[in-house]
């Protein structure tokens, strides 16, 4: 698809296809003429895309191609309809339905109006050709019935808290005071930025499923939000996660071009390395910058929300569904992450840490942008973990288990993430999964790399199960120290670090399943001063 060089010609376009439904020769003409460019440039443009129409129809049927519709067969659906159909009537496909409906859907446009017809299969052409021949479909809502409608917010006596000019956040929405709560300290900073810029996709009770970041913003060419994804990524990521957070989102989408593999790969490798492990369930979702499609989709299809909707549902489960969710500009994200309290602790304004976050609870806390002279127990704070809270796993270029009565005495460097272990997590457990880690974290070229990773993991499963006894807790004390001795290098001992850590901290904890009991009422907490 080539550059569109001229921002002003699709919305020239846009304006013909929403006028009378086609892009005829005198459109054509009047628009070279309006933009002083030769006809054929125009024309050679818009033959670009075979679904544009191009002559008036008596009954026009549009095929949502969006994800989930293409999972439930639309271009089936859409090739059985243009074998049936009569010459009368016009099939097209778009980039993606901006009305909420159920996968297949078909907008149907005739001389009574625009309806649509969804829930369809490939099976189904002929039924929905007949309907049309009979011009019964009033089982079908007109077009405008199936628009989202805005309801009224449970305030807390502010008229700032709306999401913005002419939205109304759904009812269930938290109340400001509930998310300043939830945010913590930085619940006055965050909400400050968020009020007025969140759109909501689609309206529900409860929380928002999930946050979809939007990096290209509602302009198509020289955008600011991917200029600021592109060069301040980590910030974007930081803001969107601190966003989708303090909101109680349970996932958090990032939506980028297709056409721009360079950005993709950044912004998923970006939000990958931070997020990863860190509490915020994330995806990254590929949609076009430049699309013309069918009347209502927009000159770039992000402008009228309709691939931020698919982004939407391609983040839900299966790709389908009707997810309540917020879109957030990247512009908008790198200034959450940029004004919040932790950024503003380095007075000298370098970036020395990463994105940390914790899970409790099994739910995502605040996630933040940590410093390296802060503690372990300063985020714990922040987020709420101080109490409750057995270890904390912190990951980076070192990978250490440090149970909670150490974490004011440990910082953050060479960490990138930060999960909290609750009361009841089983260590040996968790030190099995490390373990299994470690496997693949050395690179084979000497024989305790080799072999030292699979003993240690299968010692550590024996000892979990109830079998072993206490001699096994010995082999696994000396194998997992002798092993880093003798490898040629440090990956092995790096990759077992976390594993020792377990055994340090929690000695009692493992001597109590090797002898088939279970965890102790103290969790086998060792004592930071005994020595094991």
């Amino acid at each position: 698809m080539a550059v569109i060089t001229r921002p002003d010609l699709m919305p020239l376009i846009i304006e013909a296809l929403d006028g009378h439904g086609f892009i005829g020769e005198g459109d054509i003409e009047e628009i070279s003429l309006q933009l002083r460019l030769p006809a054929s440039r125009v024309y050679g443009f818009c033959d670009q895309f075979g679904d544009l129409p191009r002559r008036p129809a008596e009954i026009r049927l549009s095929v949502c191609a969006g994800p989930s519709c293409l999972a439930a067969g639309a271009l089936e659906l859409y090739d059985a309809l243009r074998e049936g159909a009569p010459a009368a009537v016009e099939i097209s496909a778009c980039a993606g339905e901006p009305r909420w409906h159920e996968s297949v859907a078909v907008r149907v446009t005739n001389g009574e109006g625009v309806r649509m017809v969804d829930g369809l299969n490939p099976a189904d052409a002929d039924r929905l050709l007949e309907m049309i021949e009979g011009k019964d479909l009033s089982a079908y809502p007109p077009l405008e019935e199936v628009m989202p409608q805005p309801v009224e917010v449970p305030g807390d006596g502010n008229d700032s808290s709306s999401a913005g000019a002419g939205e109304k956040m759904p009812e269930g929405w938290w109340s400001a005071d509930a998310l300043r709560e939830a945010a913590g300290p930085a619940g006055r900073e965050i909400r400050e930025f968020l009020e007025g810029s969140l759109h909501p996709c689609a309206h529900a009770e409860g929380r928002p499923r999930l946050l979809v970041c939007d990096t290209l913003g509602a302009e198509t060419e020289h955008s600011a939000d991917l200029a600021a994804t592109l060069l301040f990524a980590e910030e974007v990521v930081a803001g969107a996660a601190m966003a989708a957070a303090a909101y109680g989102a349970g996932r958090l989408v990032f939506y980028a071009p297709w056409n721009d593999g360079a950005s993709c790969a950044r912004l998923g490798a970006v939000a990958s390395r931070m997020l990863d492990g860190a509490g915020m369930a994330h995806s990254l979702f590929r949609g076009p910058i430049r699309v013309a499609a069918c009347p209502g989709t927009g000159r770039a299809a992000v402008v009228e929300g309709t691939m931020l909707w698919e982004a939407a549902a391609a983040g839900t489960e299966a790709g389908a569904g009707r997810p309540w969710a917020l879109v957030i500009p990247a512009g908008l994200a790198r200034r959450v992450a940029r004004n919040s309290p932790t950024a503003r602790q380095a007075g000298d304004g370098k970036r020395t840490g990463a994105l940390v976050g914790a899970q409790v609870r099994g739910k995502p806390c605040l996630l933040l942008e940590a410093r390296g002279e802060m503690s372990v127990a300063d985020i714990a704070s922040y987020v709420g973990a101080s109490s409750g809270c057995k270890a904390a796993y912190l990951a980076g270029d070192r990978n250490r288990v440090l149970p909670a009565d150490l974490f004011s005495r440990e910082g953050l460097e060479g960490s990138g993430k930060v999960v909290f272990l609750e009361e009841g997590t089983c260590m040996p457990r968790m030190a099995a999964l490390l373990a299994s880690h470690a496997i693949g974290g050395c690179c084979g070229g000497c024989a305790p790399g080799r072999t030292a990773p699979a003993a240690v993991s299968r010692l550590i499963k024996e000892i979990a199960e109830g079998r072993g006894g206490e001699t096994a807790v010995a082999s696994l004390e000396r194998i997992v120290k002798l092993a880093g001795e003798l490898a040629l290098c440090e990956k092995l001992g790096r990759a077992l670090e976390p594993v020792r850590d377990c055994l340090a901290g929690f000695a009692a904890e493992f001597l109590s399943h090797a002898r088939g009991e279970a965890c102790p009422p103290d969790h086998g907490r060792a004592s930071a001063t005994d020595g094991t």
